[in-house]
């Protein structure tokens, strides 16, 4: 679940990978309420739209495994994610980021990154089909 507008400033996402029981998931989710927000900017959340769109968009996959530590502007944990960084590289380099990175041992730019970073690993999509990876390639080369 991620909800863009959750007091007008603040962003807020809520993950779970468990698909059995999706009816006390949705109810979990619902009850889920900030004080100011102003509903009508946010999806609804319903059953439908979990079935149909288990990650979502590259869009809210973003949102939801990597804001955490990443920016569009700003070095968080991780390196900021502009666009100077993200076209430096080729959609497959960044596919094989994310899906399997021991293909890039050898890269020395992911190397440097690494060892800037004091060699904390970002998140890897190993069991994720491609489409899902692919879709966050694509919304970071937007």
């Amino acid at each position: 679940m991620f909800i863009n507008n959750a007091d007008g400033i603040t962003k807020f996402v809520l993950a779970s990978s468990i698909t059995n029981h999706m009816d006390v998931i949705l109810k979990i989710f619902k009850t889920v309420t900030f004080q100011n927000s102003d509903t009508t900017k946010n999806g609804t959340i319903s059953f439908a739209r979990f079935k149909q769109y288990p990650l979502g968009s590259g869009s809210k996959i973003y949102q939801a495994y990597c804001t955490a530590c990443h920016s569009h502007d700003r070095e968080l944990v991780g390196p900021a994610l502009t666009p100077e960084l993200i076209n430096s590289r080729t959609r497959e380099w960044l596919y094989t980021f994310f899906k399997d990175r021991k293909h890039l041992r050898q890269d020395n730019a992911y190397l440097a990154r690494r060892k800037e970073f004091k060699e904390l690993e970002c998140m890897q999509f190993i069991d994720d089909p491609r489409q899902d990876v692919q879709q966050l390639v694509d919304y970071l080369k937007e």
